[in-house]
């Protein structure tokens, strides 16, 4: 039996080994058909992976991006973000393509009126789903009505 070395915070300190960092280059890949009509890959050429991470380094660095807000552009701060919670999507293909089952299944159950809002498609259904469009058909939410215009109060003295 092979005697384990135990390590203690003084003494000796294990080996240090180094992780490999992976490749600078990834192999890029076509897919091509054989006579009989079966899929094979052939490689097409290897793309730079680090010269494309480094072409995105100005618009990642803190102190450049402060630069550009105080000289006056706001596009830096862009109020279009948007968060979410992913920690229920899918992680493999399997998983997602039970959700995708799932989500079919509940198309399928969709009364026929609603179903042809959407073309009797479900692609339909799944792309604009949450939109207000999709609301609108699902019967979920009303259709949008304008908004009144609100008329301006003025006080005795004026004020609005």
């Amino acid at each position: 039996m092979a005697k384990v070395k135990i390590h203690r915070p003084y003494g000796d300190k294990p080996p240090r080994r180094c992780s490999c960092a992976g490749n600078r280059t990834e192999p890029h890949y076509v897919e091509r058909y054989t006579e009989t009509g079966h899929p094979y890959l052939v490689k097409d050429g290897e793309t730079d992976t680090y010269a494309i991470i480094q072409s995105h380094k100005e618009e990642c660095d803190i102190n450049l991006m402060l630069q550009r807000y105080a000289a006056g552009d706001t596009s830096v701060m862009r109020n279009d973000a948007r968060y979410i919670d992913t920690a229920d999507l899918p992680t493999t293909i399997h998983e997602y393509f039970n959700l995708m089952t799932a989500q079919r299944e509940k198309f399928d159950a969709l009364p026929v009126t609603i179903k042809q809002k959407f073309d009797n498609s479900f692609e339909v259904w799944a792309s604009t789903s949450g939109t207000g469009e999709w609301l609108e058909k699902m019967g979920i939410q009303g259709p949008a009505k304008p908004e009144a215009k609100k008329e301006e109060v003025s006080s005795e003295n004026g004020e609005t």
